[in-house]
């Protein structure tokens, strides 16, 4: 029996996350994915509304930099 070393590996967190732009009702994100571990990456972007009840979340699927905006 032969065994074939896999190429999936742990992914790297992300980096170099920047706020793009931000208003009274918004904020957009941007971020570079770091090494994806040789699967498909998928980010969840963590939040808390002024005076909401509790944490809120949104999934992201990059392609090779990611961008997204948060509403409300």
């Amino acid at each position: 029996m032969m065994l074939m070393a896999s190429n999936v590996g742990k992914p790297d967190s992300p980096y170099n996350l920047r706020v793009l732009n931000a208003t009274h009702d918004s904020v957009t994100l941007t971020w570079q994915p770091g090494f994806s571990g040789g699967v498909d990456q998928r980010f969840q972007v963590r939040y808390e509304e002024v005076g909401g009840e509790g944490m809120k979340y949104e999934d992201v699927v990059p392609r090779s930099a990611s961008v997204y905006t948060v509403k409300g």
